[in-house]
C-alpha cells in the first residue's frame, strides 16, 4: 500500500458529528457545538426509556414465571390391554 495516498487527517481538522435533532432544536439557529449537545442529550434519553421499557417487560415476566405453578406428574390409567413387544407365540 502505497502511503504517500492517503495523507493523514489531524484529528482537530475533523468536524464533530451531530446527532439529529428535535424539532425546538432544528428551528432555533444555535450553533454547531450546542447541536451537538442537545443532539447527544435527546438520544440519551431515547436509550434511556428503550432500557426501561425493556426492563419492565422483564419484570413482567419474571413475575409470571415465579407466579406459575411447578407442573406435577400427569399418571393416566387405562383398563385397555397392553400390547408387547416380546409375546409368546402360541
Amino acid at each position: 500500500m502505497e502511503m504517500t495516498l492517503y495523507q493523514p487527517i489531524a484529528t482537530c481538522d475533523i468536524p464533530m458529528p451531530i446527532v439529529e435533532p428535535t424539532q425546538e432544536e432544528r428551528e432555533a439557529e444555535l450553533p454547531r457545538i450546542l447541536q451537538q449537545v442537545a443532539g447527544t442529550r435527546a438520544a440519551s434519553r431515547r436509550v434511556i426509556s428503550l432500557t426501561l421499557v425493556f426492563l419492565a417487560i422483564a419484570a413482567i415476566e419474571g413475575v409470571l414465571l415465579f407466579r406459575m405453578p411447578n407442573p406435577e406428574p400427569l399418571v393416566v390409567y387405562h383398563d385397555v390391554p397392553r400390547i408387547t413387544l416380546m409375546e409368546s407365540q402360541k
